[in-house]
């Protein structure tokens, strides 16, 4: 198990890469939301079994965001976004029209529910409510740790 910060990833790509990894796991995935971003590239370049995404920050209606994080957790199952953002347009959602036909589509073929049904097994959703309430005091210890000389010249 390697616990890493995004540019370590980046920069050391050609180290990391030639493993097989189990799970990656990626804090704030909301950071791959944008197809383009070298970071997005960089762990896509990695090979693993499993993938996962951690966010608090919630999706918005954006089809190309979600289906980047998508992309991402399954490659080979969501390959297509120009298809995946026809079969769910809703860019006209803000105008009267758009809500009209959106909502004749949802009465007719649940354009909504089947974009539910094919994200729930991807998300898991927690809200505030379902959190600890009663939660331990907050304790702050400082603990000195001698680093090795190999150790600080490798950072």
């Amino acid at each position: 198990m390697v616990v890493t910060s995004y540019e370590i990833v980046i920069r050391d790509r050609k180290y990391l890469s030639k493993y097989q990894w189990k799970y990656i796991i990626v804090d704030e995935g909301h950071r791959l939301k944008n197809m383009d971003c070298k970071l997005i590239r960089e762990l896509k370049s990695y090979h693993s079994a499993n993938r996962l995404l951690l966010t608090g920050t919630p999706l918005q209606n954006n089809l190309s965001e979600l289906w980047s994080l998508l992309n991402f957790l399954l490659p080979d199952i969501f390959d297509d976004r120009e298809g995946f953002e026809e079969w769910f347009d809703f860019s006209d959602i803000n105008a009267k029209e758009g809500q009209e036909r959106i909502l004749g589509e949802e009465s007719q073929s649940g354009l909504v529910s089947s974009l539910h049904h094919i994200l729930k097994p991807f998300l898991l959703r927690r809200v505030k409510t379902d959190g600890i309430t009663p939660l331990p005091c907050f304790a702050l210890f400082f603990i000195v740790i001698v680093i090795i000389t190999v150790i600080v010249i490798m950072y």
